[in-house]
C-alpha cells in the first residue's frame, strides 16, 4: 500500500505475485450445451416444448435417462416415447419453436413510480 496524491492509496505487487494471481484468474471456457442436447432435428422439437391434446392437458418434451425423447406426462407424473404420444395421445404442438426476427426499435424507457411495490 503506497501513498498517492492527497487521500488516496495505491496497491503495488511483485512481480511474482502478480504471475501467480494471473495464473489464478485466468478466465476459463464457457460450458454452453450443445443444439444436440436440446434439439432434435429429425422431429423438429426442443426440450420442454409443450404438446397439448383432448386426452391430456398438458405435456413436456423431456429426455429419458437414456437420452430418448419423449413426453413427461405432468399429471400422471408418466414419461411415455414422442412416437407413442403422439399416435396414442394425439399430442399437437401448442406453439411453433421457428419464429421471425423481432425488428429492433431501440431502446425501452419505463417509468416506475415511487411508493410502487416491485417484485
Amino acid at each position: 500500500m503506497v501513498p498517492f496524491g492527497d487521500e488516496r492509496t495505491i496497491y503495488v505487487i511483485s512481480e511474482t505475485a502478480y504471475e501467480e494471481a494471473a495464473g489464478l484468474l485466468k478466465p476459463s471456457e464457457t460450458q454452453r450445451p450443445k443444439r444436440f442436447e436440446y434439439y432434435q432435428s429429425s422431429q423438429d422439437i426442443v426440450l420442454f416444448q409443450k404438446f397439448h391434446s383432448s386426452k391430456v392437458p398438458e405435456a413436456r418434451v423431456i429426455r429419458n435417462k437414456d437420452n430418448e425423447w419423449g413426453f413427461y406426462l405432468a399429471n400422471i407424473q408418466k414419461w411415455l416415447p414422442f412416437e407413442e404420444g403422439i399416435r396414442q395421445y394425439q399430442l399437437k404442438l401448442v406453439y411453433p419453436i421457428h419464429q421471425p426476427t423481432l425488428e429492433y426499435k431501440g431502446y425501452v424507457e419505463l417509468d416506475i413510480p415511487k411508493d410502487a411495490v416491485v417484485l
